[in-house]
């Protein structure tokens, strides 16, 4: 599981000059892959892909010799495609997936080792702390993180001091009891992202139940019956009241 030299420094370079962006999405480099030395097969999601162009025509700048080949994905489809390319062994050099299916795909041994890259050119304390670590399994790193997402409590100063509202709340029952304070009208005073595709919408539960009690560990969510009937509750009972 070794990764080849040109792959490497693919890598190695994309990895530098994607890690500012934001999101949740790891790089991979897959064994078993193309057997041309001067290509480089990447499949990107189409969240990413027009960002994915630009580093592309600036790495076949500094390296005129390597043709990388994009193939787009999309976050529908990314998750099966991987899977069942893995199975087969017909794999591209480079993948970009989510973080939490890289243990699954590491387990069965189908991705190699990038432990080698990080050093001094891609030191691993650059990134956000636990994401090396995440993705690290007995000592072997198997992906680069070059994104990650917070999520954030977005509100209005101005509807917050007409409710007689101080700051934002810091605990659920603050929350709802400002919702309420914030409802009049044609006013909501609360809305859950409950749109988009089933990867987003079972992250967004998950943080819902996590604040239930439910925990992770190595990666691995851990749910209960309490925890999962206080997420259900928390969305299905403010959608349900308006």
């Amino acid at each position: 599981m070794a990764v080849k030299a040109r792959t490497g420094v693919f890598l190695g370079a994309v990895g530098l000059a994607v890690v500012a962006l934001a999101g949740t999405v790891v790089l991979n480099v897959v064994q078993n892959s193309s057997r041309d030395a001067d290509v480089v097969t990447w499949w990107v999601p189409d969240w990413d892909y027009q960002a994915a162009v630009g580093l592309v025509e600036k790495f076949e700048d500094r390296h005129p010799g390597v043709t990388v080949e994009l193939i787009q994905t999309t976050g529908d489809t990314v998750a099966n495609r991987t899977s069942v390319a893995l199975e087969s062994g017909n794999v591209p050099d480079v993948i970009t997936e989510s973080v939490s299916r890289i243990r699954g795909y590491a387990g069965k041994g189908q991705l190699a080792d990038l432990s080698g890259l990080f050093g001094a050119d891609l030191p691993a304390d650059d990134f956000a702390p636990g994401l090396i670590d995440a993705l690290t399994i007995d000592g072997s790193t198997y992906a680069v993180p070059y994104r990650w997402a917070t999520n954030a409590l977005i509100y209005n100063p101005e509807l917050f001091a007409a409710a007689g509202i101080d700051g934002p709340p810091t605990t659920w029952e603050e929350f709802e009891a400002d919702a309420r304070a914030l409802t009049s009208g044609n006013v909501v005073g609360t809305a859950w992202p409950v749109q988009g595709d089933p990867s987003d919408l079972t992250l967004r539960f998950l943080e819902f139940a996590v604040s239930g009690g439910a925990s992770i560990t190595d990666g691995r969510p851990e749910l209960t019956p309490e925890s999962t009937q206080a997420a259900v509750e928390l969305i299905g009972g403010g959608i349900a009241e308006g």
